[in-house]
């Protein structure tokens, strides 16, 4: 019994550090023959430019790694400061719908791969996705890069401390 108590000591410590580490916060959104989706995330991670590459981890459980993984495509906004509501929104907050969180911003638009995309994102990154691989609860997403945007100078959305801040 100790054991199991050390683990979810070490579980919860580990928590506490991460959210002490700020992390820019994204909607990875996607679309096509299992349907369109988002989730907000703050695990990504730019991994080499020859050729464009990018990691995103998504929770198992997830319904939006189920449609990433059959869709083979997904779009990353990266969120500025003001757009809270958003993120909350494609985190779960309000237990919205999947089209009902779509519905709340106007202005979506489909990039190269078919996903939509925010219009106020800072940046957006179009993606196929390239290997998955499995670790513990997560799924490793490791896609290649066919379009990027970058549309906005703002300061970026941040989540620290179990928060949405603004960065400086």
């Amino acid at each position: 019994m100790q054991a199991a108590i050390d683990v979810q000591d070490q579980k919860q410590a580990f928590r506490n550090a991460m959210a002490a580490v700020p992390a820019p916060v994204h909607v990875i959104t996607t679309d096509g023959v299992a349907g369109k989706g988002g989730i907000t995330i703050t695990a990504f991670t730019a991994i080499t430019d020859e050729p464009p590459t990018v990691l995103v981890c998504l929770n198992k459980n997830s319904y939006a790694a189920s449609l990433v993984l059959q869709n083979k495509h997904l779009a990353i906004n990266t969120l500025h400061a003001e757009m809270t509501e958003c993120a909350g929104r494609f985190a779960g907050i309000g237990k919205l719908s999947m089209p009902e969180r779509f519905v709340h911003t106007e202005g979506w638009a489909p990039l190269k791969s078919g996903c939509p995309t925010l219009p106020e994102a800072l940046a957006v990154f179009d993606c196929e996705v390239h290997r998955v691989e499995e670790m513990g609860t997560h799924y490793l997403i490791f896609c290649r890069v066919i379009e990027t945007q970058d549309r906005s100078e703002q300061p970026g959305l941040l989540y620290h401390n179990r928060t949405y801040k603004k960065a400086v």
